[in-house]
C-alpha cells in the first residue's frame, strides 16, 4: 500500500477533498537490470525510462481544500510514504514512490478560502532484477490537516 501523507496546519473548520487520488494507471516493465522512472508530473503529463511500457495513463492527484482564511498561502508537506506493494497486502516487490510534487505553488486561497491543487510523483523501480508480478498494486494518499 502506498501511503503519502500531507499534512497543513489548519483552522478546526477547515476540509481537504480527494477529488481524484494519485494513480500510475496500468504499466509494463520490459526488464528490471536498472532503476527505472515513471513521473506523473502535477499537470498530468507522464515520462518513462525505455523500459515502462504505459498500457493506461496514470493521473495525478487532485484536491480542493476549504475553510481557510481568504488570500492564505498554504504550505504542503508529504510526511511520510510507503512504496506500492503486491494487491495491497505487503506481499511482493514495492515500488518506491519519491518526489513528490504540487501546483500550483505556492497555493493561495481564494477570497472563500478555498484552494485546489494537484500533486504529482515519481514511481521507481528496484533494478535488482527482481520480476514484479503480473498483478494489481494498490495505493492510497490521504491528505490530513493537523
Amino acid at each position: 500500500m502506498f501511503l503519502a501523507v500531507l499534512s497543513f496546519t489548519a483552522p478546526a473548520s477547515s476540509t481537504i477533498i480527494e477529488n481524484q487520488a494519485l494513480s500510475f494507471g496500468t504499466f509494463g516493465l520490459r526488464n528490471n537490470s536498472g532503476i527505472y522512472n515513471y513521473v506523473i508530473a502535477p499537470s498530468g503529463a507522464i515520462t518513462t525510462d525505455a523500459d515502462i511500457v504505459v498500457v493506461s495513463d496514470g493521473a495525478p492527484g487532485d484536491y480542493t481544500v476549504s475553510g481557510f482564511p481568504a488570500s492564505t498561502t498554504l504550505t504542503f508537506q508529504v510526511l511520510g510514504s510507503a512504496p506500492l506493494t503486491l494487491g495491497g497486502t505487503g506481499g511482493g516487490v514495492p515500488f518506491p514512490i519519491s518526489s513528490f510534487t504540487i501546483n500550483p505553488n505556492p497555493i493561495v486561497t481564494d477570497g472563500a478560502g478555498s484552494a485546489s491543487f494537484t500533486m504529482g510523483a515519481t514511481l521507481s523501480t528496484d533494478g535488482l532484477g527482481t520480476i514484479y508480478g503480473a498483478v494489481s498494486y494498490t495505493h492510497l494518499t490521504l491528505p490530513t490537516k493537523r
